[in-house]
């Protein structure tokens, strides 16, 4: 009884010894600790952005090649034969012609600035979605071609132009799935030009038109947008 009594004792100051670690609070956790959370969610965030882009285009370029294989069969279709056998040309539309073999279709051209913007050569980006715009300003790309736009401005800290994008993007596409993204993007170039009051007015705008938005619910979560929006009363 003793003996067991003894290695019971022994068991306890050893255990007591080698006490399991207690987790550590959640106050360890630091603010820098959570900013570089919030930075993963955000880069997390624009990866996914850019792959759906992605895979939207290659849909697009799908669309466009069964576009023009159909143009292919209408062309070889209107080839007409004469009594002696001799094909002729065939005939276009008033106004038109066949395409030369060189021309970009505008999914190509928006692929090629996208693929500018993505590699750095934000100047080039610039100029190919400028184009795309003007030459296809009701194409269903036209909402993010002006995003990417502005995002290519941002890059070179032409923070000015770049807001002024966003807003149009605002204004001219507020269907777009773009717009939500372009005004939290827009009033985070407004604090790089030291305007916090503007940048407010446009996550007000982003809360109050697209309030579920993933857009939106970073507007809330992560600063300095979220002190914004609390210091505004939002």
């Amino acid at each position: 009884m003793r003996i067991h009594f003894s290695i019971i004792m022994i068991l306890s100051a050893v255990l007591s010894g080698c006490a399991v670690p207690q987790p550590l609070p959640k106050q360890a956790l630091t603010r820098a600790d959570l900013q570089s959370l919030e930075q993963g969610q955000e880069d997390l965030s624009r990866q996914m952005q850019k792959i759906q882009d992605n895979v939207l285009l290659v849909e697009a370029r799908m669309q466009d090649q069964q576009q023009i294989i159909e143009e292919m069969k209408t062309a070889l279709a209107a080839l007409k034969v004469t009594p002696a056998g001799e094909k002729t040309e065939p005939e276009t539309a008033e106004g038109g012609g066949v395409s030369p073999g060189t021309a970009l279709s505008p999914t190509e051209i928006y692929l090629q600035a996208f693929a500018d913007y993505t590699s750095g050569r934000f100047q080039q980006g610039i100029a190919g979605f400028e184009s795309f715009i003007s030459r296809y300003p009701e194409s269903e790309y036209a909402g993010n071609a002006r995003y990417w736009l502005g995002e290519c401005y941002y890059s070179l800290q032409q923070y000015e132009q770049a807001a002024q994008e966003f807003a149009r993007l605002v204004e001219e596409y507020p269907q777009s799935n773009k717009t939500p993204e372009a005004l939290l993007k827009m009033s985070s170039a407004l604090l790089r030009m030291e305007q916090p009051d503007r940048a407010g007015q446009a996550l007000k705008i982003l809360l109050q038109r697209y309030p579920d938005s993933s857009a939106a619910k970073k507007a809330r979560q992560t600063e300095p947008f979220s002190t914004i929006l609390q210091n505004g009363g939002m």
